[in-house]
């Protein structure tokens, strides 16, 4: 009786393993194919935009911009799990304590970013032909200036993630509607400013290695402030100042799941 409880307990936690390991090989590949959809899908919106072969006004370019990121999370496995902008898997990890999503989601969106500018340059190279970078008409000479757009930029997107994540989970309305519309807002506000990579951190950083644009026009260490220290501190900084909001009032951002399905579109 012994034997065969503990050979029972022992298949449970190999199945346990398994089922664990898959849920992290999906979340990779989602991942992944999430970050390509959705860099190719935004250059290939800005581009049209630009070009004068198409009539596509500003606001329908932001609302391409937050389909964009809609299709890019939700076609894969129609699961809130996937990220795409790292800020938001930051923010996700430190609030679940899951600093595994760092190994395995940033890569990913990494990886994904890149073959999705060189499938964008290729397919721009044979239609429109156009730099992504005459989009931008405000430009600031001052590095700090930039910088301090990036954070508010960062701080907006993250704030407004963790907000939804609440808002979803009281109002079972669809996250990934609410996160597409969020996106749509703020690329309405700032897509017209230069050296705002917030929104799509990897795939403009490939972008400009790839064609060397902006990148070049700065020091390695104002770009390093601009793109990484101020969006990366505005994201610590949301996180940190919600989390002593909830306990200051007796609250718990923790998650209660409605079932225990792995790949569920609320679970983040």
């Amino acid at each position: 009786m012994e034997e065969s409880s503990s050979s029972s307990v022992g298949r449970f936690a190999v199945l346990k393993g398994k089922i664990k390991t898959r849920t992290i090989v999906l979340n990779i590949l989602a991942e992944f194919i999430a970050s390509i959809l959705f860099s190719i899908l935004y250059f290939i919106f800005i581009s049209r935009y630009i070009s004068p072969n198409f009539s596509i006004d500003f606001i329908t370019l932001s609302y391409g911009v937050g389909l964009a990121y809609f299709a890019a999370v939700y076609i894969p496995f129609h699961t809130f799990r996937i990220h795409v902008i790292p800020f938001i898997t930051i923010i996700s990890a430190l609030r679940k304590k899951q600093l595994k999503f760092f190994w395995y989601k940033i890569p990913a969106q990494i990886f994904g970013g890149l073959i999705g500018v060189l499938l964008f340059n290729f397919i721009n190279q044979e239609t429109t032909q156009v730099n992504i970078y005459d989009l931008h008409k405000i430009h600031y000479a001052n590095p700090w200036m930039m910088a301090f757009v990036n954070f508010v930029t960062a701080g907006i997107l993250c704030y407004g993630f963790f907000i939804i994540r609440v808002f979803f989970r009281k109002r079972k309305v669809s996250g990934t509607i609410l996160m597409g519309l969020l996106i749509t807002v703020i690329f309405s506000l700032t897509g017209l400013m230069s050296n705002v990579s917030a929104l799509n951190p990897f795939g403009l950083m490939f972008y400009d290695i790839l064609t060397e644009k902006t990148l070049y026009l700065h020091p390695w260490y104002f770009s390093l402030l601009i793109h990484v220290v101020a969006p990366l501190f505005a994201t610590l900084l949301v996180y940190y100042r919600l989390k002593y909001s909830l306990s200051e009032n007796g609250e718990s951002d923790k998650v209660v799941p409605l079932n225990e399905k792995i790949m569920k579109n609320y679970d983040i």
